[in-house]
């Protein structure tokens, strides 16, 4: 698992944990934290956090607690901006 991924794993766990956002509205069911970091690994934290967002949008339209697959059907809709090519040509551009 790369960096970015372990990122966005902290990311969402503390986002939900905290209660931020329209998700403390819908309460989350057991998530797959490891499938959701390998799967969003090249997303930044402004990005994850909209997808969390999303996730919880979609959820709370459904009246049901949010589950890995909201995440991941955000994921899904919403490609990362920068690729993994682009991210390591930014990291070795000098």
């Amino acid at each position: 698992m790369g960096h970015r991924g372990t990122a966005a794993c902290v990311a969402l766990s503390s986002r939900i944990a905290q209660g931020k956002g329209p998700h403390n509205r819908a309460p989350q069911e057991k998530m797959d934290w490891q499938t959701l970091a390998h799967e969003l690994e090249d997303y930044t934290c402004a990005e994850v956090e909209f997808l969390v967002n999303e996730a919880a949008r979609r959820a709370l339209e459904q009246k049901r607690a949010i589950v890995s697959g909201d995440i991941l059907y955000a994921a899904g809709k919403t490609p990362p901006a920068h690729t993994a090519e682009m991210i390591e040509q930014m990291r070795t551009f000098q």
